[in-house]
């Protein structure tokens, strides 16, 4: 729904000749869904999109090369002395080139390619080289996503090392008229299994969080209790229920959404039928008075301060949930008790969003 939604904004913006990829990104999305091109039917309007932020970006290292280079210290580039993103960086003593290199994130151009006809990670392609996507198109219908360069990461003791992590929820919707909305209390974790970096795209291990398809890499599992007292360990600063809060806010907004309109632009009322749907996340660092993606610089090109955003890249109807038959053996009941014997939620382990 997010992704055709900024694709029918795209075809419509107004003043895009002249605005900046930063105003443009507050036409052709939302703030938690990354702009987003159906390559299908919208290589054109990408390839232009490509090119102007390749422009902004030579145009600003320009600026950097005839001696207006800013100091790319955290202290420098935010403007709190507490922000979790930078202690998480000091703390961690992490290499000096990576810190570089999220610093600077909003300088980025890679882009992440999704078949929509395929699943589990298949086809998946993360790229900076416009011609490369070009050629890709002619192998699947693609959808060209931004690439989300300045993650939220976690450090894995058995790794010694700060990976991707992203977070899947699962939503029940009970009614479209009027909408009745719950999601699961328990959500699920995946781990990427190597240090993150900006480069080696082709590297599944450093990019990539879904290894439960794949038999050449582990699986490493925490569950979501053990996981939210080792987050708020790692950023003391930030209480994981007011970034679960942002998560429920979004999530009402992309079914209020989805359920507005009949048929085939909106999901169908039927009062017979019932629907599991499970969303991935990702959490990205953004700042106050910055556009989507500028992690770094604020309003005016004041210091910023950095906090953390939940970002969808995925929403799947009736999804894999046997990790969740696995470690909750009585998920399905729940998820039963829930959709058709109008259980109360405190019963089946579910919160009501609307």
């Amino acid at each position: 729904l997010a992704g055709l939604h900024a694709s029918r904004s795209a075809s419509g913006t107004k003043n895009a000749t002249t605005a900046t990829t930063t105003e443009l990104n507050r036409q052709l999305t939302t703030d938690w869904y990354p702009v987003t091109f159906n390559l299908v039917y919208e290589l054109p309007q990408f390839v232009a999109y490509f090119q102007r932020k390749q422009q902004e970006i030579e145009a600003q290292e320009n600026v950097e090369d005839n001696g207006g280079h800013i100091d790319s210290s955290d202290q420098k580039r935010c403007s709190d002395q507490n922000c979790p993103r930078c202690t998480f960086y000091r703390v961690r003593e992490e290499p000096s080139e990576l810190r570089k290199a999220l610093n600077a994130a909003q300088r980025h151009n890679i882009w992440i390619l999704k078949p929509w006809n395929t699943g589990r990670g298949f086809g998946i392609t993360i790229s900076n080289n416009l011609d490369q996507i070009i050629r890709l198109c002619d192998t699947n219908p693609l959808i060209a996503s931004r690439y989300v360069t300045d993650p939220v990461l976690f450090y894995r003791d058995d790794l010694n090392a700060s990976v991707k992590f992203d977070v899947r929820y699962v939503i029940l919707l009970r009614s479209v008229h009027p909408l009745k909305l719950f999601v699961s209390n328990v959500f699920w974790l995946r781990f990427a299994n190597q240090s993150f970096d900006l480069n080696d795209f082709d590297n599944y291990g450093r990019h990539f969080t879904v290894m439960n398809y794949r038999e050449d890499q582990e699986l490493k599992h925490i569950n979501c209790d053990e996981f939210i007292q080792m987050f708020e360990q790692q950023y003391p600063s930030v209480a994981w229920s007011s970034i679960q809060a942002d998560i429920f806010r979004l999530l009402v907004d992309i079914f209020t959404t989805a359920c507005t309109h009949p048929a085939p632009k909106g999901i169908t009322a039927s009062p017979q039928s019932r629907a599991l749907y499970a969303i991935d996340l990702m959490l990205e660092w953004s700042s106050d008075g910055s556009g989507e993606g500028d992690a770094n610089i604020g309003l005016k090109g004041l210091p910023a301060t950095h906090r953390i955003s939940p970002v969808v890249f995925e929403i799947n109807y009736s999804p894999d949930c046997r990790r969740a038959c696995k470690y909750y053996p009585e998920f399905f009941n729940h998820v039963f008790g829930c959709l058709f014997l109008d259980d109360p939620p405190e019963k089946c382990n579910m919160t009501q969003l609307v």
